[in-house]
């Protein structure tokens, strides 16, 4: 599961890092789950959203971040 609450990035950040930090089990799932969201370059004070858990898809229409469960 991950703490779902918002990420500001924050200078250094990585999209690994912050899935290491908010979220427990496969790290490696959530990190993909993000590139395919957010692409793989972060911006500083970007906005980061992160899945329910590493089994929900996060899916990016028009710039809206979106958690699918199922």
């Amino acid at each position: 599961t991950c703490n779902t609450d918002p990420h500001v990035v924050q200078y250094g950040d990585t999209l690994w890092a912050i899935a290491e930090a908010k979220c427990d089990g496969n790290i490696q799932a959530v990190t993909d789950n993000l590139v395919y969201a957010y692409g793989s370059t972060i911006q500083l004070s970007e906005i980061i959203w992160l899945p329910e858990n590493q089994d929900c898809l996060l899916e990016n229409r028009g710039g809206e971040v979106y958690d699918e469960c199922g």
